[in-house]
């Protein structure tokens, strides 16, 4: 999350554990004990990290409280410098070197071992001439919520943080549920667990009540199941072996977050989005100008993604839905009050935040305040989402409300295509 201006970009994590007694002094000894070292001379990997002032990327010093623990929020920077060396640079310069090395050896071929050992050399000796590429990797710690938010959607930097993280503090991040986080009521959370893809590719796909698949009639009937089993394991204890591969409760999350995205399209588009997010504050969201896709059928072309400036209304946008494609991601907006936000919300790792534009904060330029400040508005945005997210929780978990919802979808859908089709003929 950049916590100073621009836009904000977040993945998210539970971090289950309490903090010991004076944590916050025995975390300053950790994060400096794994704080970034200065050296002029790159290390083997071409890769060097460690913890730094958020504010500051030359401090890797923690012992003053102030400057890195804010209230129940612990806010530190994870810095990352790479050696980047011209690939065709360092090929040139290693068949130099090789053909040196056979001209004064007399040989014919260059040995493995030989060709490792120079290749090694040039790399450092390279490495040594040329500055490297800094990455600074924001992380805010809430250990109220226990949550952490890591300022990255890159895989491999996250698995970087995830790795340092519990070198530090002997705590491991678990990738954030929004079933579990986001407020959803456990019994339905429960039943979202093994609930079974609908598409929306028109009217005339929708089966009728009772005529469902094996596998989504054992669901449905394990949402109605009152003994106080998982309901997971009671859709698997009635599920032939051969039915089981690929039934992984993950999976179903990231396909209700993409139901999710075409639940927001609609009623915006359809209906009215508008909220309670605190207090009697009202909130409105509409869908932006970018919604990207994937899945549908292979046979068929179709765009990756929207941009248009009515993205919502767009000819292929709604196409793509009734060739069974669903959302991927959607850029948002929401306002509230004077307020208005812009994001795009990401369907796996489900819910993400990408591309946050907060309001313009107007206020002191101590980093502490200014750090409040850009707290609470997320924190608005989140309460917003998450409004929206239990909303739709509720109605998916009830198979006749969703049954009806998805009707109304199939024929929103149907309608905009068709009526877009005879357009163009006209």
């Amino acid at each position: 999350m950049s916590l100073h201006t621009g836009a904000m970009t977040a993945r998210r994590y539970h971090c289950p554990s309490e903090p010991p007694t004076g944590f916050r002094d025995s975390y300053a000894q950790q994060l400096a004990a794994l704080g970034f070292r200065e050296s002029s001379a790159p290390p083997a990997t071409l890769e060097r990290y460690g913890w730094v002032h958020t504010k500051d990327m030359l401090a890797a010093d923690f012992s003053d409280l102030n400057e890195w623990c804010l209230g129940s929020h612990l806010v530190f920077t994870l810095r990352i410098d790479t050696w980047k060396i011209p690939t065709k640079l360092f090929k040139a310069h290693l068949a130099k070197r090789v053909g040196a090395w056979l001209k004064e050896h007399g040989r014919v071929r260059c040995p493995a071992a030989v060709r490792a050992e120079l290749r090694e050399s040039l790399q450092h000796e390279l490495a040594s001439r040329v500055m490297p590429k800094s990455t600074l990797i924001d992380i805010v710690w809430s250990i109220d919520d226990e949550i952490v938010l890591v300022d990255t959607q890159v895989a491999s930097k996250n698995d970087l943080v995830c790795k340092v993280f519990f070198e530090t503090f002997g705590v491991r991040l678990i990738l954030w549920n929004p079933l579990d986080h986001m407020g959803v009521p456990r019994a339905v959370a429960d039943r979202l667990e093994s609930v079974t893809h609908y598409d929306f590719a028109g009217i005339d796909s929708l089966p009728e009540p009772g005529l469902v698949s094996g596998v989504e009639s054992i669901v449905r009937k394990a949402m109605g199941h009152d003994g106080g089993e998982d309901t997971a394991k009671v859709v698997r204890s009635q599920m032939a072996d051969e039915d089981l591969e690929g039934f992984d409760a993950s999976m179903f999350n990231e396909w209700l977050a993409s139901e999710f995205l075409v639940y927001l399209w609609f009623v915006t588009a359809c209906v009215s989005c508008d909220l309670e997010v605190h207090g009697g504050v009202m909130a409105t969201m509409w869908v932006d100008e970018r919604i990207a896709f994937r899945g549908g059928r292979k046979d068929l072309d179709s765009t990756a993604s929207v941009k248009s400036e009515s993205a919502a209304d767009d000819y292929v946008a709604m196409s793509a839905l009734a060739d069974q494609r669903l959302p991927s991601s959607m850029s948002l907006c929401l306002r509230v009050d004077e307020r208005e936000y812009a994001f795009t919300l990401v369907a796996n790792p489900p819910m993400d935040f990408k591309a946050v534009k907060l309001p313009t904060v107007v206020s002191s330029k101590e980093f502490d305040e200014f750090f409040y400040d850009r707290t609470f508005l997320l924190r608005e945005l989140e309460a917003a989402v998450q409004a929206l997210w239990v909303r739709f929780c509720t109605l998916r978990a009830d198979y006749d409300d969703w049954y009806g919802q998805v009707s109304m979808i199939r024929e929103w859908v149907r309608k905009a295509v068709d009526k877009d089709a005879v357009d163009e003929g006209e």
